[in-house]
């Protein structure tokens, strides 16, 4: 498609991306939360080789680990992480489920977190939906988007015919990185769009 060209050329390198790490992607998505990746990098890369695994992470330091997350801010961060790390540890004899369901019991993880978590760790088909990309889909399609945003059916629905991709964690993350800096918010890079003339967005944009 013409956004896996874009994404070929643009694509971001953000190091929780060239592992296939379980541990590390759950890592990465809870400290993505609220959160520009940007800012993610260095504590991410601190956390994970400071604690390589879960079982290091459930009886790390309580201390430490908010030391290494405070500059991310968010406190309840911290005790999350940990006391997932705890949770899965004890509940799960260390090892991160490998299906949707099983995620999904988990607190702190919905269906984004265990959508993106099956999608870029295992390369399966599953249907994930952020802010940014439920953006991209009511514009694209011209969808009118409920106050449930995200969680929209109407999106859901796109997004479950997009999972059907071949390439599903190369198409994730390419329709990641696309609906973050071409289809922006508030003022959307049109004038570079590479679907511009297929896309029904009422307001297209004549800028780059």
């Amino acid at each position: 498609s013409y956004i896996l060209r874009w994404y070929s050329k643009q694509k971001r390198d953000f190091p929780w991306r060239s592992t296939n790490d379980i541990y590390k992607k759950l890592i990465a998505e809870m400290m993505l939360q609220r959160t520009r990746a940007n800012q993610v990098v260095p504590v991410y890369n601190k956390l994970v080789t400071t604690y390589s695994t879960i079982s290091e992470l459930s009886e790390g330091n309580k201390q430490n680990i908010y030391n290494i997350l405070q500059p991310l801010g968010l406190v309840w961060r911290s005790k999350n992480i940990r006391s997932l790390a705890k949770l899965i540890e004890t509940k799960c004899s260390g090892k991160i489920p490998e299906q949707k369901e099983q995620l999904l019991e988990l607190p702190g993880i919905g269906d984004y977190v265990s959508g993106a978590l099956i999608t870029t760790a295992y390369n399966r088909r599953c249907w994930v939906v952020d802010s940014n990309i439920a953006r991209f889909y009511s514009r694209f399609f011209n969808i009118p988007v409920s106050s449930e945003g995200r969680r929209d059916r109407n999106i859901i629905s796109v997004a479950k015919i997009y999972s059907k991709s071949r390439k599903p964690r190369v198409s994730f993350y390419a329709l990641i990185d696309f609906s973050s800096i071409i289809c922006k918010p508030k003022t959307p890079r049109c004038g570079s769009c590479p679907v511009l003339k297929s896309c029904k967005y009422p307001n297209k944009y004549e800028i780059t």
